[in-house]
C-alpha cells in the first residue's frame, strides 16, 4: 500500500500497520453523519478466547457492552495468508461498522446487521482510496474475504449472509451506492479509484472455514448476554496479547 507522501503506511501484516489502520478508522468515522459525536471503539488483539461483558468470544466481534473491538488473531493471519494484508484489515473495519451503527442506535437485527458491517467496510475501503492509501489489489483482497466469510446456515440466528450477499454489501458501498455511511470527501483525493473486480459466485472460499470463522456482533442489552450455543461450551481462557489502543502512542 501506498501511504501519504508515498512513504509506505499498509505495507505488511503487523500490530504497526493494524494501528495505523485504526487510526484512519478513527478519522472515517468523524468524516460519517454525525460521527463527531461517535467515541471510537477500544481495539483489542488477543489468541484463544477473550472474557468480555459480552460473554466468552474466541472470533472477531464487537461488544457494545464495552464498547470494544476483539481480534482473535486466527481469522486475521489466515486472511493475511491466503488473500493479502488489506484483507487481515478489512475484519478491523467489518467490527468498527458494528460499533458505528450501535453507538448511532441504528443496527439491524441479525444478518441485516452483519451486511450492514460490510457496507461500512466498502466504503472505508473508498475512503481509504481516495487517501491513496491502497496498492493494486486491495480491493480484490477484501471483496474476496467479504465473499469467503458467507454462509449458507440460513436457519441459523448466526446467519451473516451468503457469501453473494456480502460480496455484494461490501461492492455497494465501495462503489458510492451505500446512504447510509455517506462521508464528508477526503483532502487527498489524487489517488486513481480501482473499480471493484468481479469474483465469480462458483469460486472456492479463498480462506481454509477451519481457521476462518466469519467476524460477528455480539449483542449486550438489559444485562443479558446472548451468546451462540457454542461458546456457552468454551471455558473462559484466553489472554489478550496486545493492546491496540493506549494512552501513549505506539
Amino acid at each position: 500500500m501506498v501511504g501519504i507522501a508515498n512513504l509506505p503506511a499498509w505495507g505488511a501484516w503487523n500490530y504497526q500497520t493494524l494501528k495505523q489502520v485504526e487510526q484512519q478508522l478513527n478519522q472515517f468515522l468523524a468524516a460519517l453523519p454525525q460521527g463527531e459525536t461517535v467515541q471510537p471503539p477500544r481495539v483489542f488483539v488477543y489468541e484463544g478466547t477473550a472474557v468480555s461483558p459480552c460473554g466468552p468470544i474466541e472470533t472477531p466481534a464487537y461488544c457494545p457492552g464495552d464498547h470494544t473491538v476483539y481480534l482473535e488473531l486466527k481469522l486475521l493471519n489466515a486472511a493475511n495468508q491466503a488473500l493479502g494484508d488489506y484483507a487481515a484489515y478489512v475484519v478491523l473495519a467489518h467490527e468498527y461498522g458494528h460499533a458505528y451503527i450501535t453507538q448511532m442506535n441504528q443496527h439491524p437485527e441479525g444478518k441485516a446487521g452483519e451486511l450492514k458491517a460490510d457496507e461500512f467496510a466498502g466504503v472505508f475501503t473508498r475512503y481509504a482510496q481516495e487517501k491513496n492509501l491502497l496498492e493494486e489489489g486491495d480491493v480484490e483482497e477484501a471483496l474476496k474475504l467479504t465473499f469467503a466469510v458467507g454462509d449458507h446456515n440460513y436457519w441459523d440466528k448466526g446467519h451473516h449472509g451468503t457469501p453473494e450477499e456480502r460480496a455484494q454489501a461490501f461492492r455497494q458501498g465501495f462503489t458510492g451506492s451505500s446512504q447510509t455511511f455517506a462521508f464528508r470527501g477526503t483532502q487527498d483525493n489524487s489517488g486513481t479509484r480501482q473499480e471493484p473486480p468481479d469474483v465469480p459466485v462458483t469460486s472456492p472460499t479463498p480462506v481454509p472455514p477451519n481457521s476462518a470463522p466469519a467476524p460477528t456482533h455480539r449483542s449486550f442489552s438489559a444485562g443479558l448476554f446472548v451468546i451462540p450455543f457454542l461458546l456457552l461450551i468454551v471455558p473462559l481462557i484466553g489472554l489478550g496479547i496486545y493492546q491496540l489502543l493506549k494512552d501513549d502512542d505506539v
